[in-house]
């Protein structure tokens, strides 16, 4: 054997050591997803109005709200969580992007800033408000928990 297959040898063995740690540490991910119907809110002039009955909210402008929760293992670590929403009874989901103030791709609608998580009955349980200002259009929030 001479040295430049030892070093291939080396390096082989190496690489599937280096593998087998990189697995062994390895977590296994796990999706739960809730979802809720929010129905339609009211013909309104502004975007994003507050949710109805809400303090300072005028009873002329304002979303119909929900909350949308899912509940994990109380030792599970949260890897992403993700917000979509779809015309109710309608087949595709569509992205809700928590940034720069905007709408669902569904329109008239978004999750309301951050989502919270709290310790409940021995579950942590990932809630989040979901406004629709749609003037006719019932919809469906999902909010989709990956974790580890």
């Amino acid at each position: 054997m001479n040295s430049n297959q030892k070093l291939t040898y080396a390096g082989a063995f190496l690489c599937c050591l280096l593998a087998l740690g990189a697995n062994a540490e390895a977590q296994t991910q796990h999706t739960a997803e809730s979802t809720a119907v929010i129905s339609h809110g009211m013909y309104v002039m502004t975007s994003n109005p507050g949710c109805r009955g809400a303090s300072g909210v005028s009873s002329n402008d304002w979303s119909s709200c929900g909350v949308v929760t899912v509940q994990i293992p109380l030792t599970a670590r949260i890897v992403s969580v993700t917000g979509s929403a779809r015309e109710r009874g309608a087949a595709d989901w569509k992205q809700c992007v928590q940034r720069d103030n905007k709408d669902c791709d569904v329109g008239w609608a978004r999750f309301d800033g951050n989502y919270s998580v709290q310790t409940v009955g021995g579950f942590q349980t990932i809630s989040w408000t979901f406004k629709n200002w749609s003037h006719n259009r019932d919809r469906e929030a999902r909010v989709v928990v990956v974790w580890e």
